[in-house]
Order: C-alpha cells, then sequence, then structure tokens
C-alpha cells in the first residue's frame, strides 16, 4: 500500500483531506481522521491489506450487477439514459428489460446491447466488463420507477424528478407572507399539560391566520425518549419518521371525552394541583410532565381497546397498515425499551446497543417474541402516533387559510440510540457524529452528537430513508425548513471521542438529494426552506435556490463588504428572514448582551483575548444594527424601556427591516415581541444552560397584539395580490416543470 492507495480510496469514498476555512483559508485534515471515516462508512484502512481490499471492494460494487442501485433523473425535456454493465466475454448480446412505473403499468423491451456505445471498460478479478448507454423509451412521468433486467435479480430505482419543487401559488406569482416561529414544547396556554400541545399549535395556527399571518412554523415535532424525558432536544430525536406524545392534547381525545360522560376519572389524586405548577412555571419541568401525561394516555389507550367505535377501529388499522413495518419497528423499539429499562436510571444501560444482542436486531426472531408478549404496549405506540397524527391534521387545518400553512422543520440527525438507528442499521455509520466546523462564530467547532447515514448505504437503498424522512416531515405542512441543509451536499462528520477541531467532511450525492427534494415538494403540495448557515459548501446556494428551495437568512449574519448590516434591498428574494434562531441571541438579548455575560460566565470563550473582544464587538454591532434600522439619531430613552430592554419602536422597526427586504418569507420569533432575555438554546452546552426548557413569556394572541404585527399586516395586506390564492385545503397542485 502507498499513500496514494489510501487516498485514492478515501477520495472513492468522498473523504475529504482538507476544507476551505470559513476565515478564507484551508484546512488539512490528518489521516488518522479520514482513516476512521473510512472505517464509519464500512472500509476499515489501518493497514495496507485492509486499503487494498477496500479498493477491491469499491471496484466489485460498481460492476458486480448489471444497473446500478440507483439514478435520479432531472427532468429536462432530453431522453432519459441509464448504464447497463456486463462482462465482454459472455455471448449474450441482447437484454430484455423491464420497466414498472410509480403507478403500476409496466414496458418490456429487448436491447440490443452490441449496438449500444460503450462509455468504460474495467477489468474485475480477471473479467473483462464494458458499461454502456442504453436510452429508455418514451418520456417518463416524474416518481419512482423500477428497472430490472432479466439476467440480475436486483433492480434499479428509477427516480424521475421535477427541476423545481412547490411553491404556494401566493408566493409563486411574487407574493410574499409574514408568519410566527413557535418553540411549541414552551407555548403557554390555560389547557396545556405543562408542554405545548398539538391544540396549542392549533390555536396559534387560527390566530396567526386571523391576524394577517401566512404560516406558523414550529421546531422538529419528532418522537423523542419517552423513557428518558431529560433527553428533550427536538434535534437529537429517536426518530424523525414519527412523532413526540407528549404533543398529544388527552382533553381532545374521543376517549377523554366518553370516559368523562362515564363518569370514568383518568387522573390521579393530586393531578390537578401538579397541574397548576407545571402550568405556572417559568422552566418545563419535562420529567414531571411526562408523569403527568402517560398515565393519562395509558388510560386512554386502554378505553379504546375496550369500547373502540367500528369506525374508529377501521381508521385505526388503515392508518397502521399505512404506515406499515415503519411504525411497527417504532412501536416495538418503544416496547422493548421500556422493558429493558426496568426501574433503572434514566440514563442507566438502556441504549439498544446494551440489549442482549438477540435483540439488537428489528427483525430478530427474540424481538418477534418479546413483542408479541407486551402487544399492548406496542399497540399503544401505535395508537397514539394515529392520534397524533389526528391532532396535527386538526391544527393544519386550523391554519388552512393562511397561504402557506404549517411550517415544519427537519432535523440534520438522529440520536444513536434511538429507534431510526436501531431500524435503520443497514444505512447508518457508526462511531462518528456530525456537526460543524471551527468557524468565525463558533471558533471550538460543534459536534452535535447524533447519526447521520451513509452516503453509499443510501444509495444502495435507492435513498429509502431520505425519502421516507422527507415524506413523513411534509405531512400536513405547506412548507418543511431541512435543518443545516448542506447534509444534502456534504456533513462534517467528528470521530467519536475526538473534539470538534478534529473532524472531517464527507460528501453526499448533492444533485440526487436535491432531485428528491424537489420531487417530494411536489407530490405533497410542500415547499422547502433550506436552512444555509455556516460554512458554504461551493455552489450548494444557487443549486438549492435553482430548485426552488427558499434560502435562509439571518440578519445578524448578512453583512456588507465593510462590515456593516446588509441593507435591506441587498437580500435574495427566494429566501426565508429573520432576527435570529433557537441557537442565537434574541433581540432583547443581543441589545443588553445576555448572550455575552452567560459565555463569560459558563467559560465558553475559546481564549481571553475572544472573552475580551467580545463586549467590545457587540457594542459596534447595536451601532451598526441601528445605523441599518434608520434609528441611529433616536435618543435612547426612545430605544429601550426603563428595563433597559428594545422598546416597541426599535422591535417595530427591526421588523419592518425585514418587512422592507424582498424576502419571500418574513420569520417573526415571539420571543423577540416578548422581549425575553435568554436564548432557547446554547450551543456548546447541555447541563449547563436550561436548553428546550424556556417557557413563552406571554401568549401568542397577546404577541399578535404588538405594533410590529399590526405593522407586518399593513404592509404585506398593501402588497398582496388582487387575487386571492385558495386555501391550502383546496389548492390545485401546480404542474411539474
Amino acid at each position: 500500500m502507498t499513500a496514494s492507495d489510501f487516498a485514492r480510496l478515501a477520495k472513492s469514498l468522498g473523504v475529504a483531506d482538507h476544507y476551505r476555512h470559513a476565515a478564507g483559508h484551508s484546512v488539512e485534515i490528518d489521516t488518522g481522521i479520514r482513516r476512521r471515516l473510512t472505517a464509519a462508512l464500512g472500509f476499515p484502512a489501518g493497514t495496507p491489506d485492509e486499503v487494498i481490499d477496500g479498493l477491491r471492494r469499491l471496484n466489485q460494487r460498481t460492476w458486480q450487477h448489471a444497473l446500478p442501485a440507483v439514478q435520479v433523473h432531472r427532468q429536462s425535456g432530453g431522453p432519459i439514459e441509464v448504464p447497463i454493465r456486463g462482462q465482454v466475454e459472455t455471448n449474450s448480446k441482447h437484454a430484455t428489460l423491464t420497466l414498472r412505473l410509480q403507478g403500476g403499468e409496466e414496458q418490456v423491451w429487448r436491447a440490443e446491447l452490441d449496438r449500444l456505445p460503450v462509455v468504460a471498460t474495467a477489468t474485475v478479478e480477471g473479467r473483462r466488463f464494458a458499461c454502456r448507454r442504453l436510452p429508455i423509451p418514451g418520456a417518463l412521468p416524474p416518481g419512482y420507477h423500477r428497472l430490472s433486467v432479466e439476467s440480475d435479480p436486483r433492480p434499479m430505482s428509477l427516480i424521475v424528478a421535477p427541476q423545481t419543487g412547490y411553491l404556494p401559488p401566493h408566493l409563486a406569482v411574487g407574493g410574499r407572507a409574514w408568519g410566527l416561529s413557535l418553540q411549541l414544547f414552551g407555548l403557554r396556554s390555560g389547557s396545556n399539560w405543562g408542554h405545548g400541545s398539538f391544540s396549542d399549535l392549533a390555536a396559534a395556527a387560527k390566530a396567526t391566520g386571523a391576524a394577517g399571518g401566512g404560516f406558523v412554523g414550529v421546531n422538529p415535532l419528532h418522537a423523542l425518549f419517552p423513557v428518558r424525558p431529560n433527553r428533550r432536544c427536538p434535534y437529537a430525536p429517536s426518530s424523525r419518521r414519527f412523532l413526540n406524545p407528549l404533543y398529544l392534547d388527552p382533553t381532545a381525545l374521543p376517549e377523554f371525552a366518553r370516559c368523562a360522560m362515564a363518569g370514568r376519572r383518568v387522573d390521579r389524586p393530586g393531578f390537578q394541583e401538579r397541574l397548576v405548577r407545571l402550568r405556572a412555571a417559568g422552566m418545563i419541568d419535562y420529567p414531571a410532565a411526562a408523569a403527568l401525561i402517560w398515565p393519562i394516555l395509558e388510560a386512554l389507550h386502554l378505553e379504546f381497546r375496550k369500547n373502540r367505535s367500528a369506525a374508529d377501529d377501521a381508521d385505526f388499522r388503515r392508518f397502521v397498515d399505512h404506515a406499515g413495518e415503519a411504525l411497527l419497528d417504532y412501536a416495538r423499539f418503544e416496547a422493548l425499551t421500556e422493558h429493558f429499562a426496568g426501574g433503572q436510571p434514566e440514563e442507566a444501560g438502556i441504549g439498544w446497543q446494551h440489549w442482549p444482542a438477540a435483540f439488537r436486531q428489528p427483525r430478530s426472531p427474540a424481538v418477534a417474541a418479546l413483542a408479541a408478549e407486551r402487544a399492548q404496549r406496542v399497540e399503544l405506540h401505535q395508537f397514539l402516533q394515529w392520534r397524533l397524527d389526528g391532532q396535527l391534521a386538526a391544527a393544519a387545518a386550523a391554519g388552512a387559510a393562511m397561504p402557506v400553512g404549517l411550517y415544519r422543520d427537519l432535523a440534520v440527525g438522529f440520536d444513536h440510540d434511538g429507534s431510526e438507528a436501531w431500524t435503520e442499521q443497514a444505512t447508518v455509520m457508526s462511531g462518528v457524529s456530525v456537526g460543524c466546523p471551527p468557524d468565525l462564530r463558533n471558533p471550538l467547532g460543534q459536534d452535535w452528537g447524533v447519526a447521520g447515514y451513509s452516503p453509499l448505504a443510501l444509495e444502495e437503498s435507492g435513498y429509502a430513508p431520505f425519502i421516507a424522512v422527507l415524506r413523513a416531515n411534509m405531512r400536513h405542512a405547506g412548507a418543511l425548513r431541512i435543518d443545516h441543509a448542506f447534509q444534502i451536499a456534504r456533513l462534517y462528520l467528528v470521530p467519536h471521542g475526538e473534539p470538534p477541531t478534529r473532524g472531517s467532511y464527507l460528501r453526499y450525492p448533492m444533485d440526487d438529494l436535491l432531485g428528491i427534494v424537489a420531487l417530494e415538494s411536489r407530490q405533497n403540495r410542500c415547499m422547502v426552506i433550506a436552512e444555509d448557515l455556516g460554512t458554504i459548501p461551493d455552489g450548494f446556494r444557487e443549486a438549492a435556490m435553482a430548485s426552488q428551495a427558499l434560502s435562509y437568512r439571518i440578519i445578524h449574519r448578512e453583512r456588507a463588504p465593510d462590515d456593516g448590516y446588509l441593507p435591506a434591498a441587498g437580500y435574495p428574494e427566494r429566501a426565508a428572514v429573520s432576527l435570529g434562531t433557537h441557537d442565537q441571541a434574541t433581540l432583547a438579548g443581543f441589545w443588553l448582551a445576555r448572550d455575552i455575560a452567560t459565555r463569560l460566565r459558563l467559560e465558553l470563550y475559546p481564549t481571553a483575548a475572544a472573552a475580551e473582544a467580545a463586549p467590545v464587538a457587540r457594542d459596534r454591532d447595536r451601532r451598526l444594527l441601528l445605523e441599518a434600522l434608520g434609528l441611529a439619531a433616536h435618543p435612547p430613552e426612545v430605544l429601550t424601556d426603563p428595563d433597559g430592554r428594545p422598546s416597541e419602536v426599535l422591535v417595530t422597526a427591526a421588523h419592518r427591516f425585514l418587512a422592507e427586504t424582498p424576502c419571500r418569507m418574513v420569520i417573526v420569533n415571539p420571543d423577540d415581541l416578548a422581549g425575553a432575555l435568554d436564548q432557547v438554546n446554547l450551543p456548546h452546552t447541555i447541563d449547563q444552560y436550561p436548553n428546550w426548557r424556556r417557557r413563552c413569556p406571554a401568549t401568542i394572541p397577546a404577541l399578535l397584539e404588538h405594533p410590529a404585527i399590526r405593522m407586518l399586516t399593513e404592509i404585506f395586506e398593501t402588497r398582496r395580490c388582487q387575487e386571492e390564492p385558495p386555501s391550502r385545503a383546496t389548492r390545485p397542485a401546480q404542474p411539474i416543470a
């Protein structure tokens, strides 16, 4: 083995040997780190023999089947061609092919192989192979099609994707919309159980629409960890395909109404007192909220089992059948987690990697046998997902008059201990976590601690897990934000045990994945926002925006060459714009440098010099922000309240700036309207800061009375197209481009 052999293996696998830092300089990647990434992809490279074997396996992988596992074709009006491979020495001069379209129609034809142009040749273990270019007869509709050759048992997934994704009619013709971005768990109401619910979401959607808003955004709604309620980060879920049961509103379920009518209590002594405390608290107590709601959910499931109507039973069975093995695996995982957790402390040995070996594979006989023993618990989790889906649909219907509707969020990864990692082991990389490299805002880099999919395994699966996750999160949504959308082009991976500074990038098939995003966007009538903050891969923004995905812009990050704030006119039209995100200071926190004080207290600055420079830079940024907002000449007493927080004048001016950009979507954070000082999540912390626990300081109806909201409504109503678009419930799908 030579250094060039390993370099060839790493390059073939998409493992980078360097990257460009956000400051512009090149960062070289340590060879040891690159070896750990190739091992995570299933290609150990610690010895010369392993490297040579890896190169041989890659070569075999390319030539062992007549057709590739998957090909994504972007519609352009031209013919579709696919590679077809075979041994040169065989006597076969033709191949019989069958194409099964997504709609079920079949085409069968015979291709004369010796008449097809050869595009590549190779020798594999002494046998000569040729790759030819095979044209597909006729035009294919967008969708997921299957192509097979009679001589090869493995079919090919032929995905035909549109050039662009979906936009709601109002935005497609140049309209714009403003809306709220909520942390649903933190919403306050007189009816929730110390944790926001889908009933709260429905009420917020209805109120926002009535106030003139066009959408309501929410944090990821992914399933977390019922047995470990302190695992509360929505961006490190157990499964991105299913929903968090804590978002259920038990009182809105028909089983609750039946129990109430029959006089059957589902609560326990002391319930009301605990509920009052949870509703009044400024921070969410996740274990207490879970302890309050789970016995109620279990009782309501029992009520369903005993007294279900024929209509409910049929609807439940349809839901379970449609969700198929994915839901069964998820429900079994939860039942097994409960079983193996027993009475142990929350974090003690209950990750599935610590289960007995016979239970670590979802399809094992041991899993099936134990799941059968715990069938009622398995059905409980299926029941909860059914009821969650219904309540989310109701929330979407409450906002159906808005031109966009619900705006969901898809996390970049999932917890190594969770359901998604257990069920998708064949495609999940082990030994590495997703993060981001050091940049100007995070000089230490970040390790998010979540797992990701292997691009090689994704291709072998026909991108099935990626498609399933997109489809699940576009359900009942008018828009989907893809968190850290660079995952479509590359991921920064940190080997376990290494600091975030010692990671490397792994390349993903961007064109294929963007095509699938566009196809799912069209098929689900759900627009896409690609969160593109951080170290941006070359060409990513241009490709994503060309696919009609909106860019995601934060005003503190958009700077002019002189480091001043970019003027409103300098923003792109195909973008969503906001004052900040859950990971950044609120407007009040920025103004009072609350985030800097917190970082100083927790010693999060990498050097003493960085800690000393931060307050100085904030003084400058406050001045630059006022200049951008046209408020530089205003006296301090006009800009701030007596407690030093931004006044209504400053808050309204900041949102007016957003409205004056040409961006299609203006995102309003309730915390900025309410004057919240502390941000929702502080990067680089776990227990040092109350991440994902803070409640919204005010109710949504109260916040919608803010002068900034009235200003936004007036501006957007003035510019609104004369012809009102149909509601999301009745609007026709866009034609495929």
